[in-house]
């Protein structure tokens, strides 16, 4: 006979407390019932789990030897009903989220991640981080959920969106680059010096991209990006929120151009596919992604 989870409570509680009355109250349950249950246990796993002599509970080495794997089946048993309830409620096993790093803010996103986790404990969540063209494509094709992009001129059939923002962009140098040193750079300025740029995987960039200069690096990385401007290697157009460290420290200067009156912002949206119907999970981060404050610092 298998010991059952009602006895494997009713030992972990008597060995927790230190008696069975004190179990009897953790569980409540009367202390006969709580003593038969650990019998029962004893019985049926033929070992002595406490000492009784003297008119004390205390547990043996065998009993010390078996509670934690007591406290682990009961743990997952827990675990294990929780979930199965996450999922009869509507929520998901799984959601999947690719994002642009550059399309919300990390202390933005950590906060819907954590309340996400607080909400649904039992749900998994995938995450992908690529640049906005190859998150379409990985929604089209239904190998992910949600997608936080920038805007595209061109959307795939299957893929729905909702605007969830914008982010402003800044030019930036080096602060040993040329353009650092000059208080106001125009456009021909810009024409003479590299600028990195940062692309997809997917896509090529041979062609595009030269209105201003000719003379273009590419990485698939803001990381990247990010050193090469630093390392004076040319300028770039990148979020402002993604460098505001950089730029409190020195390290990288926001160049003030002639046309420095307009506003530059890309608007942000929030995709997901058509093929797959999302959860109570999946809807939730959905909504939250679609509204969070607009970053213009």
């Amino acid at each position: 006979m298998s010991s059952t989870l009602e006895q494997l409570r009713a030992f972990i509680a008597a060995v927790e407390t230190g008696s069975f009355s004190a179990a009897s109250r953790k569980l409540g349950k009367a202390q006969s019932s709580v003593s038969e249950l650990v019998s029962a246990l004893e019985i049926t796993w033929n070992v002595t789990l406490f000492n009784r002599s003297g008119g004390s509970t205390k547990p043996t080495e065998a009993a010390l030897a078996l509670l934690l794997e007591a406290e682990f089946i009961v743990r997952e048993c827990h675990t294990l009903n929780a979930k199965a309830d996450s999922l009869s409620d509507g929520a998901e096993a799984t959601v999947r989220l690719g994002y642009d790093k550059s399309t919300i803010p990390k202390s933005l996103l950590n906060t819907i991640l954590n309340e996400f986790a607080e909400k649904f404990p039992y749900v998994q969540l995938e995450l992908l981080r690529a640049a906005s063209e190859d998150i379409m494509h990985l929604v089209r094709d239904g190998r992910i959920d949600i997608g936080m992009i920038f805007w595209l001129e061109h959307s795939p059939e299957g893929v729905e969106f909702q605007s969830a923002g914008h982010v402003s962009l800044i030019r930036i140098s080096g602060n040993g680059h040329p353009l650092s040193q000059q208080a106001l750079v125009k456009r021909r300025d810009l024409h003479l010096h590299r600028k990195i740029y940062r692309t997809s995987q997917s896509s090529s960039q041979t062609t595009e991209h030269k209105d201003i200069t000719t003379n273009v690096w590419y990485t698939d990385s803001y990381s990247t990006l990010v050193d090469l401007v630093k390392e004076n290697l040319g300028w770039a157009f990148i979020p402002k929120h993604l460098v505001e460290q950089d730029l409190n420290d020195g390290s990288i200067i926001e160049l003030l151009c002639e046309d420095q009156n307009i506003n530059f912002i890309d608007n942000v949206d929030c995709i997901w596919t058509k093929t797959r119907q999302l959860g109570s999970a999946g809807n939730w981060l959905k909504q939250q992604l679609s509204n969070w404050p607009n970053i213009e610092q």
